[in-house]
C-alpha cells in the first residue's frame, strides 16, 4: 500500500525537491495556518469583553495538528477498479474534535510545458459524523469505484477535514493552491487507452478576461464590479456530445455554515459538435458578499455516474472593500470530561477583509440538562487578524456532555456566523465518561446531612443516657 505520511501545509519548497523536474508558476500558500507566536498582541478592544479575556487563538487552534496517514491500496489502477482509501488521521491536539467531515478531492495531474495543471474531476466526502477524541487516532477503509470509462493519466486524491460542516480543522477543502502542494496526499496512475470525451481547460478559465490560475491566491478586487467567468471546454471526440452545465454560486465556499449562503444556481444544457471547443460564460453582477465561490460542473449525458468523471471548476474570488466578520474556530482547550487544566472555551473570530468591522459575538456552554454554565460576550472592532476570545468554564469540574453555541451577529444585530458543537464523552471516548457527574455535588451534599443527623441522633442518645444514669 502507498501511504504517505505528512503534515497538512508544507511549504512550496518540498515540493519542488520531490517534483525537480516540473515548475509551477503559480505560488501556492506558503502558510495554511499561523503558529504561536512569542509576541503575540491582539487587537480586540478588552474594554468589549463580558466575562472572558483575549488571547492568541493559535495557541489553541492549528490547521496542521491533525496527521494524514492516508493512502491508497495500489499505485496502478484500470478503467472500472476499486480503489481502497485506507490509512488513519491523528488527532493531535489535547482537546477532542467532534462532528467531522473527512473530504477528498481528486485531481487529474497534467503538464502544459513545464507547468502543472491540476483539474478537479471529483470531490467527496470520504467519512461523515467522525468523533475523534483528543491524542487519538481514527482508522480509514473506504472503497472507492473509479468509473468505467475513467481517462488514463496520474491523479491526486488530497485531504481535509471541515468541523460542523463550516470550520476547517485540516487544510482547506475550497482551496486547489492548498490541494496541490498536500504532500498527505496520494498520487496513482490509471492505465488504458481512455480519453476524455468532454474535457474543461483549466489552464486557459479567465475572470474579467484574465487568466484565473487555481494554484495561485485567489483574485482580490479592490472595488466592487462585475466579475464574467469564461470556462472553455472541447469535444475531444468526433461525434457531438450533449453535456450538462450547473452554476453554483456561494459566498465564502461551499462549507461554511451560515456564511455559505447559496447566492445562484444555474443549470444549462449543450450540445457539442465533433470536436468543438466552446466558452461557457457566466456573469455575477450583483455583488453583495466578500468572498465568492463559484463552481462550474460539466456532466456529459447520457452517461452513468460511475461511468466517467465530470469536470469541476471552483473559482474563488474577494471583494476587499466589502467588510464581513467571521468565526475561524470555537472549541476547548482541554477534553471537559477529563481536563488537564482549567477549561475554557476558545471562539476565534476575524474581519475576512484587511480592515475593521463592527461585530457582536455571543458564546453560550450549556450541560446535559440544558443548564447555561457559562457565557461570555465581545462587542467592538473586529479585524483581519484572527483573535482568540476565551471563556472560562467552572473549574474543577468535569463534564459528560456539553453544547457549545457560537453566534457572530453585525452592528445591525443580524447574525453572519454561527456554531454548534455537542461534545459527547459517550462519543467522543466512553472509557472516560464520569458516573452521575452532574450530580455528584447533590449526592455529598445528601452524604454530608445524613451524617450530620446521624451525628445528633447520636449525641440525643448519649445525652439521655447520661441524664438517666445521673
Amino acid at each position: 500500500m502507498k501511504k504517505i505520511k505528512s503534515i497538512v501545509g508544507i511549504v512550496v519548497l518540498m515540493v519542488s525537491l520531490l517534483l525537480p523536474q516540473i515548475t509551477v508558476l503559480a505560488q501556492p500558500l506558503s502558510d495554511l495556518s499561523p503558529q504561536k507566536t512569542e509576541n503575540y498582541s491582539s487587537k480586540l478592544n478588552p474594554q468589549g469583553l463580558k466575562s472572558a479575556k483575549l488571547g492568541n487563538c493559535f495557541d489553541i487552534y492549528n490547521l496542521t495538528d491533525i496527521e494524514f496517514n492516508i493512502g491508497t491500496d495500489k499505485q496502478v489502477y484500470q478503467p472500472g477498479d476499486v480503489l481502497i482509501l485506507e490509512g488513519g488521521m491523528q488527532n493531535n491536539n489535547p482537546y477532542p474534535l467532534p462532528e467531522l467531515a473527512l473530504k477528498a478531492n481528486i485531481f487529474k495531474r497534467e503538464s502544459n510545458g513545464e507547468t502543472i495543471v491540476f483539474k478537479k474531476v471529483d470531490e467527496f466526502i470520504v467519512k461523515d459524523n467522525i468523533q475523534l477524541a483528543n491524542l487519538q487516532r481514527y482508522t480509514i477503509d473506504t472503497v472507492y469505484s473509479l468509473p468505467i470509462n475513467a481517462a488514463k493519466g496520474e491523479y491526486q486524491v488530497t485531504f481535509s477535514v471541515v468541523q460542523d460542516n463550516q470550520i476547517s480543522i485540516a487544510g482547506l477543502s475550497f482551496a486547489d493552491e492548498a490541494s496541490a502542494f498536500n504532500l498527505g496526499s496520494s498520487v496513482f496512475t490509471i492505465e488504458g487507452e481512455n480519453q476524455e470525451k468532454v474535457s474543461i481547460g483549466q489552464d486557459k478559465i479567465t475572470i474579467n478576461d484574465q487568466i484565473y490560475n487555481n494554484l495561485e491566491t485567489n483574485p482580490i478586487y479592490p472595488e466592487v464590479q462585475p466579475v464574467t467567468i469564461k470556462v472553455p471546454i472541447q469535444n475531444n471526440t468526433n461525434e457531438s456530445q450533449k453535456v450538462t452545465v450547473s452554476y453554483e454560486v456561494y459566498s465564502w465556499s461551499d462549507d461554511s455554515g451560515e456564511l455559505s449562503r447559496v447566492k445562484d444556481i444555474l443549470n444549462q444544457e449543450l450540445e457539442l459538435t465533433g470536436q468543438e471547443n466552446t466558452d461557457l460564460i457566466y456573469t455575477l453582477e450583483d455583488i453583495q458578499e466578500p468572498v465568492y465561490y463559484v463552481k462550474v460542473m460539466v456532466s456529459t449525458q447520457g452517461e452513468y455516474s460511475n461511468m466517467t468523471w465530470d469536470n469541476i471548476a471552483n473559482i474563488r474570488f474577494t471583494y476587499s472593500s466589502i467588510m464581513d466578520p467571521r468565526i475561524a474556530f470555537t472549541g476547548f482547550n482541554t477534553a471537559p470530561y477529563n481536563p488537564e487544566k482549567d477549561l475554557e472555551l476558545v471562539t476565534c473570530i476575524h474581519n475576512i477583509n484587511e480592515g475593521e468591522v463592527d461585530g457582536v459575538l455571543e458564546n453560550i456552554v450549556r450541560d446535559e440538562k440544558g443548564r447555561i454554565i457559562a457565557q461570555s460576550q465581545y462587542n467592538g472592532k473586529i479585524t483581519e487578524q484572527i483573535d482568540g476570545i476565551y471563556t472560562p468554564l467552572p473549574q474543577n469540574k468535569a463534564y459528560n456532555k456539553l453544547t457549545v453555541t457560537s453566534i457572530l451577529k453585525d452592528s445591525s444585530g443580524n447574525i453572519v456566523d454561527s456554531v454548534e458543537i455537542i461534545y459527547d464523552c459517550q462519543n467522543l471516548d466512553s472509557s472516560q465518561c464520569k458516573d452521575n457527574i452532574e450530580d455528584t455535588g447533590i449526592w455529598v451534599l445528601f452524604i454530608t446531612l445524613i451524617s450530620l443527623m446521624g451525628l445528633i441522633f447520636l449525641g440525643l442518645k448519649l445525652y439521655k443516657a447520661k441524664r438517666i444514669n445521673v
